[in-house]
C-alpha cells in the first residue's frame, strides 16, 4: 500500500528539492503540494493524506497553525531550517523533524518511522466495512509491547512530547498521537476535551463551570482526576450531555 502524502513548501528550490527526493522512494503517492499555510490547510481537508511533511515558517498560516485548525490530522514530518520549534512541534502528533538541508537517507528514516506507525495502527484494529474501529490500543516500551482494554482508561494525555493512557493499571505510553487517537477511538466513548487529551466519557463522574466558558470535568478514577476542557471542548462536551439528557 503506497503512503499517500502531501508537501507544503513556501519556497520553490527547497519543494522542489523534496520532491525530488520523494520521488525515489516507491511507497510514496504524492497526492498534492501546497505553496503556503493556508493552501496547505485547503489540500489536505480535501485529500486527507496519510502523512504531511511541511515547513513550519510559511505564509499566512505557520505549520503549527495549520495543525492547530484542521479538523482531520494527518502524521506529520516537519521540514524546517530552524530547531527552536521542536518542542511544539513534538506535542503534535509529529513523527519526525528533520533540519534543512537533510540528505535522502535521513528523509527515508522517517517515512519508515510513519509507516511503522500506520502498520502498527492496523494491526490493532478491526475492518468493519469502510470503517476502521480501534477494539485496543498498544503500549511498547522497549521490547516489550502490552495491550490496553479502552474501558480501562479514564484518559489519554500528551506529556511534555509523549502521549500517556491513564487506565486502572497505571500509565502506559503509546505509540500513536492525539490526532489519530481522535480519528480512530469510538466518539461515543472518547472526546476531545482539550488539545492535550481526550476523556473516557464513561469516566466522567461530575462536571463544574469554569472560567472563560470553560469546564472542570471531575473523573471517577482513585485520584478524582480534574480536567480543565477548552472552550471548543466545552461545547462538544455540552453538546453530547445535551442529546443525552
Amino acid at each position: 500500500m503506497n503512503l499517500r502524502v502531501i508537501i507544503a513548501e513556501d519556497e520553490a528550490p527547497a519543494r522542489h528539492k523534496l520532491k525530488a527526493q520523494l520521488a525515489t522512494i516507491k511507497s510514496i503517492e504524492l497526492v498534492a503540494e501546497a505553496k503556503s499555510g493556508l493552501e496547505a490547510l485547503t489540500l489536505i481537508e480535501e485529500h486527507q493524506p496519510q502523512l504531511l511533511l511541511m515547513d513550519i515558517e510559511m505564509p499566512h498560516l505557520s505549520g503549527l497553525d495549520v495543525l492547530d485548525a484542521l479538523t482531520y490530522q494527518p502524521y506529520i514530518i516537519f521540514t524546517t531550517a530552524y530547531s527552536k520549534f521542536a518542542i511544539d512541534a513534538f506535542n503534535h502528533d509529529t513523527i519526525d523533524y528533520l533540519l534543512k538541508p537533510f540528505p535522502l537517507q535521513r528523509l527515508k528514516a522517517a517515512i519508515e518511522k510513519a509507516e511503522k506507525r500506520i502498520n502498527l495502527i492496523y494491526n490493532s484494529t478491526q475492518v468493519r466495512g469502510d470503517s476502521i474501529a480501534l477494539k485496543r490500543l498498544v503500549s511498547k516500551c522497549d521490547d516489550r509491547m502490552t495491550f490496553i482494554d479502552l474501558n480501562d482508561i479514564s484518559y489519554i494525555k500528551s506529556e511534555q512530547g509523549s502521549i500517556i493512557a491513564h487506565t486502572e493499571k497505571g500509565i502506559k505510553p503509546l505509540q500513536m498521537g492525539l490526532d489519530q487517537l481522535e480519528q480512530k477511538l469510538n466518539p461515543d466513548q472518547f472526546l476531545r476535551l482539550h488539545r492535550s487529551y481526550l476523556i473516557n466519557l464513561d469516566r466522567v463522574s461530575e462536571i463544574q463551570r469554569y472560567l472563560n466558558g470553560k469546564l472542570a470535568v471531575i473523573l471517577d478514577d482513585e485520584h478524582k482526576t480534574i480536567l480543565i476542557s477548552s472552550r471548543s471542548g466545552a461545547d462538544r462536551l455540552k453538546m453530547i450531555f445535551e442529546q443525552g439528557s
